[in-house]
């Protein structure tokens, strides 16, 4: 579900780099964990609808449902802007599950690169793990297809910004996923899910990470009612000696039979694109 930052990014600020830890606006409930792993706020939400693993190559790539570190360059290559995707014999569902992934067209402010997605080859065991500990169905096997976008970066690598679209065999599906959101373990099971993950990648080698903030937020997002919720996390990250707060941001999407995860992830987030294109992608889901 959530993505950290990447590595070389996170290394190129300063011990004392404090980016802004404001949760997401406009939601109706949400439930928190600080850096101590106490949990606070009123209401519950976090969903296994999606996640992005960085890529040794770049600054993210797109999966779907938690995400790691890396210690590779954050500059894309090429320039590319097509979203790749996949399915099991092929799928009628994957024009339309294209068109509703983040586009270069997406992002109206400031200067993007694009680089090829890539599939965590694990992603199907984080899934499966963090399904069990929230005591929820796991929704992996429902998967008809899914389409993943570019991975875009800015300022050399430093921000990022990438989606994906599932489509599932029903109704009930996208309801399980949201129940993963008011489970009583979401928030310890999210924390340790993502710490777990990123010391297991291999991709930070002699370095931490840590979850100091997790929320997530419940909605109706304003003027987007299919954002069912959205999450803010700040990921201490550690190597060398240095250590610096990696901040991500995620919309959780639904549309019919459909799931969207959009992120945002970085230093120096543009909070009002970010919502611009929450709400673009919510539109072209729910068309």
């Amino acid at each position: 579900m959530l993505a950290v930052i990447s590595l070389a990014a996170c290394t190129s600020s300063s011990k004392s780099h404090q980016p802004a830890t404001t949760a997401p606006s406009g939601g109706s409930s949400s439930l928190g964990v600080d850096a101590t792993g106490a949990t606070s706020g009123s209401g519950s939400s976090a969903s296994g609808a999606g996640s992005h693993t960085p890529s040794k190559s770049g600054a993210a790539s797109g999966s779907t449902s938690s995400g790691a570190a890396h210690g590779g360059s954050t500059t894309p290559t090429g320039n590319q802007s097509s979203p790749s995707s996949h399915a099991s014999g092929g799928s009628p569902y994957l024009a339309a599950l294209q068109g509703i992934v983040l586009r270069q067209s997406d992002l109206t402010s400031g200067s993007w690169a694009a680089q090829p997605h890539t599939n965590d080859p694990h992603q199907a065991t984080y899934d499966a793990a963090l399904a069990k500990c929230v005591e929820k169905k796991n929704t992996d096997p429902d998967r008809l297809a899914t389409a993943n976008s570019p991975n875009f970066s800015s300022g050399g690598g430093s921000a990022f910004a990438l989606s994906s679209a599932t489509r599932y065999k029903s109704a009930s599906d996208l309801a399980a996923d949201e129940a993963k959101i008011t489970s009583p373990n979401a928030i310890p099971c999210f924390k340790t899910f993502i710490e777990s993950e990123i010391s297991t990648s291999g991709l930070l080698p002699g370095g931490t990470a840590k979850v100091k903030t997790l929320v997530f937020t419940l909605h109706p997002y304003p003027t987007a009612t299919n954002v069912y919720a959205t999450a803010h996390a700040v990921i201490a990250v550690s190597v060398s000696g240095i250590t610096a707060n990696a901040p991500i941001d995620l919309a959780f999407v639904t549309g019919k039979n459909t799931e969207a995860l959009v992120e945002f992830g970085g230093l120096g987030l543009n909070k009002t694109l970010e919502s611009d294109v929450f709400k673009a992608i919510a539109r072209r889901a729910a068309a």
